[in-house]
């Protein structure tokens, strides 16, 4: 994905093997919290909310079912409650990063507290494996799973790349779009073998920008 920071870095920690390119953004194993209080706003304009326990033998049991209510107050309690799920959150993000990268959790908090980093420190900190994006991934993917070096594969998620970027009006029918579609859908061997030819002509334009072509429409950047 373009971004493997935070949960995306959570998702991706327990991979075989990690890719990121120079520029990718890796880390930030952290978490945030907070909650939103409007009690007070509402009580000004006449609205009162009152929270009923279900065990109402327990004196604490309204506090703790509403803590995060936007209708229970912001209180120390509440701060008291909400950082110690936040550091529940965080030790066990530590825990899993550790297990999929192999390494002690020390030197996994030692790039945690929501830093971010860039592929090539990320190597160096061991939080991925190698440099290299979608197209070395697929390959060592291919290489794990014993098959041939051509073998098709399925890319899910939403196309990419700077010419979507730069054209996409919100409109199903614009060039970009199109060209990018039709590159996915080679991509998928979903088209007819009439416009292979075509379509493998724009298909370096997927792979990390590197192509120049001549095209039948300009773009003016502004």
């Amino acid at each position: 994905g373009g971004m493997a920071a935070s949960g995306g870095y959570y998702m991706a920690s327990t991979g075989s093997v990690i890719f990121a390119d120079e520029t990718s953004i890796v880390g930030s194993i952290g978490v945030v919290g907070g909650k939103v209080s409007a009690d007070r706003a509402l009580e000004r304009i006449g609205v009162h909310a009152e929270t009923i326990a279900a065990n109402p033998g327990d004196p604490g049991a309204a506090a703790r079912a509403a803590y995060e209510s936007l209708l229970s107050p912001w209180d120390e309690p509440t701060r008291v409650r909400l950082r110690a799920t936040m550091e529940g959150i965080y030790t066990l993000f530590l825990e899993r990063v550790a297990e999929g990268r192999r390494m002690p959790i020390e030197r996994v908090a030692a790039s945690a507290e929501g830093r971010i980093f860039g592929g090539r420190d990320g190597l160096t900190r061991g939080l991925v494996d190698e440099l290299g994006g979608l197209e070395e991934a697929i390959a060592r993917a291919r290489s794990l799973a014993g098959l041939a070096p051509d073998a098709r594969v399925a890319v899910a998620g939403e196309a990419s790349g700077l010419l979507e970027v730069l054209t996409d009006d919100g409109s199903p029918d614009s060039a970009a779009r199109s060209v990018t579609f039709a590159a996915e859908r080679f991509a998928l061997g979903r088209v007819t073998a009439e416009i292979e030819p075509f379509v493998d002509s724009l298909l370096p334009l997927m792979d990390h920008e590197r192509a120049v072509c001549a095209v039948p429409f300009g773009l003016s950047v502004r």
